[in-house]
């Protein structure tokens, strides 16, 4: 993504002026005529830069990001330092609302990595727990199933065999595989629903 600071200060000395005309007129009245001028004079430029930037399936959130980039200035119109650029200013927002919904689609991949890891290790009796985010799902995944189900799970993705686990759950060792076969058939199923009925 290209450096928004140089895009921020391309505007001549006349519209920098213009800008800081308009600006001032804007924090000293909370007038919807001067909202209006400003959104008119960069609408247009701050669109063509955030359609350069979020194509294909973020072109549907370009409206709503111009939207919070100048509320973003409305929010914050009486507390902007009297030299801001107006140009600089809408820019660094309307980048970092863009790098928000970059991230945000990121995020939303890894987390869809994180379930598939999740849902196949544990069928896997060698399973580990392994990393901080990946722990919290399988935390999520077992509160789902019934206590003694869920129990026996965490403990054979501890390592424990059924037989250990049914020491530590005061348990018959036939009682433990049960609950962890049964357990894992309600988590595959999970996962099946979760991927629209495919099979695992």
């Amino acid at each position: 993504m290209e450096t928004l600071t140089k895009l921020g200060h391309q505007g001549s000395s006349a519209e920098e002026a213009a800008d800081k005309a308009l600006l001032d007129r804007y924090r000293e009245s909370d007038d919807e005529a001067n909202f209006e001028a400003i959104y008119q004079r960069y609408r247009g430029h701050l669109r063509t830069y955030a359609e350069r930037h979020l194509r294909g399936e973020f072109a549907a959130d370009i409206d709503d990001i111009l939207q919070a980039t100048f509320f973003q200035l409305h929010r914050r119109r009486a507390k902007l330092p009297p030299d801001t650029h107006l140009r600089g200013f809408l820019y660094r927002v309307i980048e970092n609302k863009c790098n928000d919904r970059l991230r945000m689609s990121v995020a939303q991949r890894r987390d869809h990595r994180l379930t598939c890891r999740g849902l196949d290790m544990l069928p896997d009796p060698k399973a580990r727990l392994s990393g901080h985010e990946q722990e919290m799902y399988v935390n999520e995944l077992l509160a789902t199933l019934p206590l003694k189900q869920a129990t026996a799970l965490r403990l054979t993705l501890e390592g424990h065999t059924a037989a250990s686990a049914a020491e530590v759950m005061d348990a018959t060792e036939d009682n433990v595989e049960w609950w962890i076969r049964d357990g894992k058939r309600r988590l595959r199923e999970m996962g099946q629903d979760d991927r629209g009925g495919e099979p695992s």
